[in-house]
Protein backbone atom coordinates (compact mmCIF):
# COMPACT_ATOMS: atom_id res chain seq x y z
CA UNK A 1 0.00 0.00 0.00
CA UNK A 2 2.68 2.66 0.77
CA UNK A 3 4.17 2.64 -2.98
CA UNK A 4 0.75 2.44 -4.61
CA UNK A 5 -0.11 5.66 -2.45
CA UNK A 6 3.58 7.66 -3.25
CA UNK A 7 2.48 11.11 -4.22
CA UNK A 8 4.90 10.52 -7.10
CA UNK A 9 4.94 7.80 -10.52
CA UNK A 10 6.65 4.71 -9.20
CA UNK A 11 8.31 3.04 -12.16
CA UNK A 12 9.29 -0.93 -11.63
CA UNK A 13 12.10 -2.45 -13.37
CA UNK A 14 11.89 -5.96 -14.02
CA UNK A 15 15.35 -6.78 -15.21
CA UNK A 16 14.55 -10.81 -14.18
CA UNK A 17 11.49 -13.25 -13.16
CA UNK A 18 9.10 -12.17 -10.97
CA UNK A 19 7.31 -13.83 -8.35
CA UNK A 20 4.80 -13.86 -5.45
CA UNK A 21 4.81 -10.51 -3.49
CA UNK A 22 7.64 -9.39 -5.96
CA UNK A 23 4.65 -9.46 -8.73
CA UNK A 24 2.25 -7.46 -6.17
CA UNK A 25 5.54 -5.06 -5.99
CA UNK A 26 5.59 -4.22 -9.26
CA UNK A 27 1.88 -4.65 -10.37
CA UNK A 28 1.62 -1.68 -7.01
CA UNK A 29 3.67 0.71 -9.56
CA UNK A 30 2.67 2.95 -11.75
CA UNK A 31 5.10 2.00 -14.65
CA UNK A 32 6.54 -1.19 -15.23
CA UNK A 33 9.65 -1.77 -17.45
CA UNK A 34 10.40 -5.47 -18.37
CA UNK A 35 13.06 -7.32 -19.75
CA UNK A 36 12.28 -9.52 -23.04
CA UNK A 37 12.14 -13.07 -22.27
CA UNK A 38 10.69 -12.44 -18.49
CA UNK A 39 8.24 -14.07 -16.66
CA UNK A 40 5.69 -13.08 -13.96
CA UNK A 41 3.82 -15.83 -11.95
CA UNK A 42 1.72 -15.90 -8.45
CA UNK A 43 1.56 -19.44 -7.44
CA UNK A 44 -0.41 -18.86 -4.55
CA UNK A 45 -3.01 -21.69 -5.61
CA UNK A 46 -0.15 -24.08 -6.52
CA UNK A 47 1.07 -24.29 -3.01
CA UNK A 48 -2.24 -24.09 -1.10
CA UNK A 49 -1.92 -20.31 -0.33
CA UNK A 50 -4.92 -17.96 -0.83
CA UNK A 51 -3.31 -15.03 -1.84
CA UNK A 52 -3.50 -11.86 1.00
CA UNK A 53 -6.85 -10.19 0.78
CA UNK A 54 -5.81 -6.79 0.01
CA UNK A 55 -3.07 -8.03 -2.69
CA UNK A 56 -6.57 -9.10 -4.08
CA UNK A 57 -8.14 -6.93 -3.78
CA UNK A 58 -5.69 -4.60 -5.19
CA UNK A 59 -4.99 -7.46 -8.28
CA UNK A 60 -8.37 -7.46 -9.19
CA UNK A 61 -8.98 -3.06 -9.23
CA UNK A 62 -5.86 -3.20 -10.99
CA UNK A 63 -5.99 -6.13 -13.75
CA UNK A 64 -9.71 -6.90 -13.51
CA UNK A 65 -11.98 -10.01 -12.62
CA UNK A 66 -10.68 -12.31 -15.78
CA UNK A 67 -7.27 -11.87 -15.79
CA UNK A 68 -6.46 -11.56 -11.85
CA UNK A 69 -8.52 -15.10 -11.73
CA UNK A 70 -5.90 -16.68 -14.34
CA UNK A 71 -2.90 -15.07 -12.17
CA UNK A 72 -4.14 -16.23 -9.24
CA UNK A 73 -6.91 -18.77 -9.30
CA UNK A 74 -5.05 -20.64 -12.04
CA UNK A 75 -1.14 -19.88 -11.30
CA UNK A 76 -0.63 -18.89 -14.86
CA UNK A 77 2.98 -17.79 -15.94
CA UNK A 78 3.18 -14.59 -18.14
CA UNK A 79 5.94 -14.23 -20.74
CA UNK A 80 6.84 -10.87 -21.17
CA UNK A 81 4.62 -10.62 -24.60
CA UNK A 82 1.81 -11.73 -22.27
CA UNK A 83 2.51 -8.76 -19.99
CA UNK A 84 3.02 -5.98 -22.46
CA UNK A 85 -0.95 -7.83 -24.45
CA UNK A 86 -2.39 -7.00 -21.15
CA UNK A 87 -0.72 -4.05 -20.24
CA UNK A 88 1.07 -4.95 -17.68
CA UNK A 89 4.37 -4.09 -18.82
CA UNK A 90 4.39 -1.15 -20.51
CA UNK A 91 7.47 -1.40 -22.48
CA UNK A 92 9.93 -4.59 -23.08
CA UNK A 93 13.24 -4.03 -23.98
CA UNK A 94 16.55 -6.57 -24.44
CA UNK A 95 18.84 -7.33 -21.30
CA UNK A 96 21.26 -4.75 -22.19
CA UNK A 97 18.54 -1.65 -22.24
CA UNK A 98 16.17 -2.60 -19.78
CA UNK A 99 17.97 -0.15 -17.35
CA UNK A 100 18.25 2.84 -19.75
CA UNK A 101 15.04 2.72 -20.86
CA UNK A 102 13.33 2.70 -17.56
CA UNK A 103 15.88 5.47 -16.74
CA UNK A 104 14.94 7.94 -19.67
CA UNK A 105 11.24 7.06 -18.88
CA UNK A 106 12.06 8.54 -15.09
CA UNK A 107 13.99 11.21 -16.94
CA UNK A 108 10.89 11.97 -18.86
CA UNK A 109 8.70 12.21 -16.01
CA UNK A 110 11.34 14.51 -14.07
CA UNK A 111 10.70 16.99 -16.60
CA UNK A 112 6.85 17.34 -16.62
CA UNK A 113 4.87 19.40 -13.80
CA UNK A 114 5.09 18.11 -10.62
CA UNK A 115 1.74 19.61 -9.27
CA UNK A 116 -0.48 18.69 -12.18
CA UNK A 117 1.33 14.70 -11.95
CA UNK A 118 0.35 14.37 -8.60
CA UNK A 119 -2.76 15.53 -8.84
CA UNK A 120 -3.52 13.37 -12.11
CA UNK A 121 -1.90 10.53 -10.67
CA UNK A 122 -3.91 10.83 -7.23
CA UNK A 123 -7.12 11.07 -9.23
CA UNK A 124 -6.55 7.89 -11.41
CA UNK A 125 -5.69 6.35 -8.04
CA UNK A 126 -9.26 7.72 -6.61
CA UNK A 127 -11.06 6.50 -9.03
CA UNK A 128 -9.48 3.01 -8.97
CA UNK A 129 -10.18 2.37 -5.50
CA UNK A 130 -13.46 4.34 -5.44
CA UNK A 131 -12.83 6.87 -3.31
CA UNK A 132 -13.35 9.50 -6.25
CA UNK A 133 -15.45 12.92 -5.18
CA UNK A 134 -15.58 14.79 -8.73
CA UNK A 135 -16.36 18.38 -7.05
CA UNK A 136 -12.94 17.78 -5.02
CA UNK A 137 -11.31 16.70 -8.44
CA UNK A 138 -12.49 20.22 -9.41
CA UNK A 139 -11.03 22.25 -7.09
CA UNK A 140 -7.97 20.40 -7.21
CA UNK A 141 -7.55 20.48 -11.26
CA UNK A 142 -8.77 24.44 -10.65
CA UNK A 143 -5.85 24.59 -8.68
CA UNK A 144 -3.27 23.53 -11.59
CA UNK A 145 -4.57 25.54 -13.91
CA UNK A 146 -4.16 28.79 -11.41
CA UNK A 147 -0.76 27.56 -10.89
CA UNK A 148 2.70 28.89 -11.49
CA UNK A 149 3.68 25.64 -13.30
CA UNK A 150 1.47 25.89 -15.52
CA UNK A 151 2.05 30.01 -16.61
CA UNK A 152 5.98 28.42 -16.88
CA UNK A 153 4.64 25.91 -19.10
CA UNK A 154 2.84 28.42 -21.33
CA UNK A 155 5.79 30.44 -21.31
CA UNK A 156 7.96 27.51 -22.06
CA UNK A 157 6.01 26.65 -25.09
CA UNK A 158 6.20 29.99 -26.56
CA UNK A 159 9.98 30.84 -26.03
CA UNK A 160 10.65 27.07 -27.27
CA UNK A 161 12.33 26.24 -24.46
CA UNK A 162 12.62 23.50 -21.48
CA UNK A 163 9.95 24.21 -18.46
CA UNK A 164 11.34 24.90 -15.40
CA UNK A 165 8.47 23.59 -13.03
CA UNK A 166 8.67 24.23 -9.07
CA UNK A 167 5.78 22.00 -8.00
CA UNK A 168 3.12 25.64 -7.43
Amino acid sequence: NRIAALPIPTIAVLTGNVFGGGAELALSCDFRIGRAGMILRIPAAAIGLCYPVEGIERLTRRLGPNLCKRLLVAAETFSSEQLLAHQLLDSVHSADEVRAAAQAYAETLLKLAPLSVSTMLDLIRQIEVGTYARADAEVRAKHCADSEDLQEGIRAQREKRTPLFHGR
